[in-house]
């Protein structure tokens, strides 16, 4: 049985349930805009099918969609614009097929500038295994230099919503992705979506090597969603391109007790090589309940690949708000931001952190509410060096807790109302790190004094 449709749809497939699956009636009338390209082809008027339309289309020309549902997948192999009508009102339906020509229903692989608009794409296909993911649009250029804008779209209910992988042996099984560009060079603009009801990653970029900007989209993440947004280099490339994350509301609100990956609103990993040129600016991260995190930072390598002294990530978390949820047991969130590993020089400054952990206080450093600096989970020695922590609101259980062998840190003009045993605390492998001139309170010690500093070498004073 097919999953039923999003709540934000329903209403325009009920109104064409007489409309073919295949292909919407002639009749339907085209919206309105100008052209400002090359020639403008019509589907279903010109065309049957946005398949057909693209196959006809030459480099520069557009392709306008009525409303409708198209039960295919597009696949866009030339610079072309393809607008729908609305997203609720022009839909691509996968129908949760086992039948694509590779991942993704619709399908960017153009050496060329492409923009898509204004469309619905729901129950994305698979390329014919069920351990496959589901993927609503995936997008990949082969060449630099070209721009993929990708905006106004809906993209919805991708992947098996029941899937768990707490009692599926197979991860693979149910997997969604709302986005995904695997090795793409384009410059990617993905721009004021809506992606909800994916079961598992609602925006994954892996070694997208070209400049990024995801900015004022809509996220809700789904039953296990590994996050909302996730930035992953597996390469041994280091990606110095523009990576800006800006403006986006991403929802966390799903509670799941059982999920086994820690997800994240946003998630940024370097695994492999760098990530030098990371901006995660204004967004709105909302219901971090259980298990989950606002924005993790990480960088290192798997433990069997050995040293890779080029893995790291250096970026700018900026004016963030990141809102816990209490779960059913009466925490929330694991933390608020989360720094892992070999990162350089990370500024967090200026954001609001708030409702992180009301629930029973969990033992140091088991888990953190506002902000976290930590070695790698991986090798459990990498660890940040150098971060700037300015100017931040925290309201949490703990406020910054600094674990592994973090050095050379600054923790300055921060104010912290922590509900635990400290507002900061520094862990025995510290070293170097600086805390000074914050406001700085628990239910029993004011700045100083709400500091615990079991490393070697910190500065603690003129704290209030």
């Amino acid at each position: 049985m097919l999953p039923s449709p999003h709540p934000r749809i329903g209403l325009a497939l009920a109104l064409l349930l007489t409309v073919s699956l295949v292909a919407p009636s002639a009749s339907a009338a085209p919206f309105d805009g100008d052209d400002d390209c090359g020639a403008t082809l019509w589907v279903p008027q010109d065309h049957p099918t946005i398949s057909a339309a693209v196959e006809a289309a030459n480099p520069g020309d557009r392709i306008r969609v009525s409303a409708g549902v198209y039960a295919e997948q597009v696949i866009i192999d030339k610079a072309i614009q393809l607008e729908g009508s609305g997203a609720e009102d022009t839909i691509i339906d996968g129908q949760n097929s086992l039948d694509l020509a590779g991942m993704g229903q619709i399908r960017v692989i153009a050496a060329g500038d492409v923009e898509i608009s204004n469309l619905g794409i729901v129950h994305a296909g698979r390329p014919g295994l069920l351990s496959e993911p589901a993927v609503g649009i995936f997008a990949a250029s082969p060449v630099a230099g070209v721009t993929y804008h990708i905006h106004d779209n809906q993209i919805l209910d991708i992947g098996d919503p029941n899937a768990d992988p707490a009692t599926n042996p197979d991860l693979g099984i149910g997997w969604g992705w709302g986005f995904h560009s695997q090795g793409g060079l384009e410059h990617l603009r993905f721009e004021e979506n809506e992606v909800a009801g994916c079961s598992s990653t609602c925006l994954w970029l892996e070694d997208h090597a070209g400049p990024t900007t995801i900015r004022e989209n809509d996220i809700s993440t789904g039953l296990q969603a590994s996050s909302g947004i996730s930035l992953n280099n597996y390469s041994s490339t280091p990606i110095t391109t523009p990576q800006k994350i800006r403006g986006n509301t991403i929802d966390m609100g799903l509670e799941n007790p059982d999920v086994i990956n820690f997800p994240a609103g946003i998630y940024i990993w370097a695994q492999g090589a760098r990530y030098t040129n990371v901006r995660v600016q204004d967004n709105r991260i909302e219901n971090v309940i259980e298990r989950k995190r606002g924005i993790v930072l990480f960088g290192g390598v798997w433990p069997e690949d050995g040293p890779s002294p080029g893995a790291g990530l250096r970026a700018r978390v900026e004016e963030n708000e990141i809102i816990g949820a209490p779960s059913s047991n009466g925490f929330t969130g694991y933390e608020g931001i989360t720094v892992w590993g070999a990162c350089w020089q990370v500024r967090i400054e200026e954001n609001e952190i708030r409702e992180i952990n009301d629930g029973p206080l969990p033992a140091f450093p088991t888990v953190n509410g506002g902000i976290r600096l930590r070695a790698s989970f991986l090798d459990g020695v990498s660890s940040p060096v150098g971060m700037i922590i300015r100017d931040n609101r925290i309201d949490a259980q703990r406020g910054i807790s600094v674990e592994g062998s973090t050095s050379n840190s600054l923790i300055r003009r921060n104010r912290i109302t922590a509900l635990g045993p400290a507002a900061v605390e520094l862990g025995p492998d510290t070293s170097g790190n600086s805390v000074k001139r914050n406001r700085l309170e628990t239910p029993t010690d004011e700045g100083n004094a709400a500091v615990i500093d079991n490393g070697v070498g910190n500065t603690v004073r003129w704290n209030r």
